[in-house]
């Protein structure tokens, strides 16, 4: 698990990325933002599933995270 900014300019918002692999290398996939819905493809081998932080979590990432706003 681990958490990261959407690259959409117009949005930014923080989110968390789950990582599970096992899967043939060399695949595209989408890390898609669950608020503006903006995708990031990646080659992987892995599949990524995306949450939505509560307002709660992401108070607290922008405040440890303040350069990366």
């Amino acid at each position: 698990m681990r958490f990261q900014r959407c690259i959409n300019p117009d949005c930014r918002r923080p989110y968390q990325v789950n990582e599970f692999g096992g899967r043939s290398s060399g695949n595209a996939e989408s890390i898609i933002c669950p608020h503006c819905g903006h995708a990031e493809t990646v080659w992987t081998d892995s599949v990524f599933l995306v949450h939505a932080m509560t307002p709660e979590e992401e108070a607290q990432f922008t405040a440890s995270h303040p350069d990366a706003a």
